[in-house]
């Protein structure tokens, strides 16, 4: 009964189990933290040796700084070794953004980040108790990337997602801005990192900077601050130098300008940009005649237009020569400039030069409408008995020509096929029309243009006997409508 006693007892609701002991969780600190614990070391105790956890007294650790800094330590000898992949970072393992945030601070680990061993040992108290060794290997690293990274694309603008110097990059940038705003005062060792990529080419500004960079390399080579619009080899390099001119106008009229901060004009000041219509000449007229002398006689004939010093100014020449043959009063070409040309031997006229009727012609040409164009084509289909006119001629259907190719081109985009834009797009009422009008939008079967008035759908013998039965005449069934 007793023991009958007891097991009730124990199936009382009035029992409670013990409480299980709850073994506090330690608290995760990141890396930023860890960042932050250095630099309070540094500032109680002067230097950022500080002792590993091998060097003190257990439990006197706070946060387990010193056992990091072994770790820190380690894995920054392991990464020059070749140990440590560079895995981005929110990674676990050290990465190189974290290595180059400790050694900014001025971090020591303990050696150059080879194989010796750390220099320094610590006394009881965790000073230092001879000098220790800190350096900037992974500026260093970083440099050596940076100058490869121009080698290899011609650019210092690195993507902020770039595997290898993303973060790099983005905290480099963020310094820069940094300095601009004013807010935050940089280190001195900060404003060295800033000023020496600066000298590297390193695009602080993106794309402006490579473009302020090509545009440096251009007036260099020749003599030019002003980038023309056209006739200059680098094509982007034209429309970006339009670009800043246009934004620089808005300015003028008292407008604002998104594009041209205060650091852009201060940097396209400095690099001599030609804002106005007049070009700032750096390298005089008589010094380019000078180095085309000094050529011939080498030579023995003029430099090409691909040269990279002379041949933007010779191609100039020849076109300021061709306005003053032309009348145009604004052909810069003097006749004591010519004469002194024309004494050396100067080919001022390079290849066959068009006839003004035929500059005439091509002008004119530019001017005709569609309407023009359709009216050219149906005189032509007319008169030949066929819709092929040839593309690609020298003769007087050139024009013609490359306005057939482009409907056909523009009439793929109206399907809604990939086209270039340069082409354009058929409205559906000028796609009507060209069907209307007999125009043949596909033409890739034919390989030679027609006889006039042969019946292009059928075959002949002569055709067949002069292409070889290359074309499938009896098979092709030609539709002029496209809405079919």
């Amino acid at each position: 009964e007793e023991g009958n006693a007891n097991d009730s007892a124990y199936d009382s609701d009035e029992w409670t189990p013990p409480e299980k002991e709850v073994t506090p969780q330690k608290k995760k600190i990141t890396f930023e933290e860890r960042v932050k614990l250095c630099q309070a070391f540094k500032v109680n105790n002067g230097h950022l040796n500080i002792p590993t956890s091998k060097s003190k007294a257990k439990g006197d650790d706070d946060y387990g700084l010193g056992k990091w800094v072994e770790t820190m330590r380690r894995n920054y000898r392991d990464f020059f070794n070749g140990e440590l992949v560079n895995k981005g970072r929110n990674n676990k393992q050290v990465t190189g953004y974290q290595l180059e945030v400790l050694e900014e601070i001025g971090f020591d680990f303990g050696s150059s980040g080879g194989n010796e061993e750390a220099e320094g040992t610590f006394s009881e108290q965790g000073t230092p108790t001879q000098k220790v060794n800190v350096t900037r290997r992974v500026w260093e690293y970083r440099v050596a990337q940076c100058r490869q990274f121009k080698v290899e694309n011609g650019h210092m603008n690195i993507h902020p997602r770039d595997q290898e110097l993303g973060n790099f990059a983005s905290r480099m940038r963020a310094l820069y801005n940094r300095r601009l705003e004013g807010k935050e005062p940089l280190t001195q060792a900060e404003k060295d990192k800033v000023r020496y990529l600066d000298e590297l080419g390193f695009a602080f500004d993106g794309k402006f900077d490579v473009n302020l960079q090509k545009f440096m390399e251009f007036k260099q080579r020749t003599g030019e601050s002003k980038v023309p619009i056209k006739n200059v080899p680098d094509k982007k390099l034209g429309t970006w130098a339009a670009h800043v001119r246009q934004e620089n106008n808005k300015l003028n009229r008292g407008e604002k300008s998104d594009y041209l901060t205060a650091d852009r004009l201060r940097k396209l000041a400095t690099a001599g940009f030609a804002f106005g219509e007049k070009a700032q000449r750096e390298t005089p007229w008589e010094e380019y005649f000078d180095k085309l002398s000094a050529y011939r006689a080498e030579h023995g004939k003029d430099p090409p237009t691909s040269h990279p010093e002379m041949g933007y100014w010779i191609t100039k020449q020849r076109a300021y020569y061709n306005k003053k043959v032309d009348g145009d009063p604004k052909h810069y070409m003097t006749d004591e400039r010519e004469e002194k040309l024309r004494s050396i031997g100067f080919v001022f006229q390079a290849g066959t030069r068009m006839s003004e009727e035929h500059r005439a012609s091509m002008r004119a040409g530019l001017k005709k409408t569609f309407d023009d164009r359709l009216a050219e084509f149906v005189a032509w289909k007319e008169k030949h008995g066929h819709p092929y006119v040839p593309t690609v001629t020298p003769g007087e259907d050139k024009h013609l020509g490359r306005w057939v190719a482009k409907q056909r081109l523009a009439y793929k985009a109206f399907q809604g096929k990939e086209v270039s834009k340069k082409y354009g797009k058929l409205t559906a009422e000028q796609a009507l029309r060209l069907s209307q009008a007999g125009f043949a939008f596909e033409a890739s079967h034919i390989r030679r243009t027609p006889k006039d008035n042969v019946d292009a759908t059928k075959p002949n013998e002569d055709q067949e006997y002069e292409q070889q039965n290359e074309l499938e005449w009896a098979n092709y069934e030609h539709s002029a409508d496209p809405f079919v």
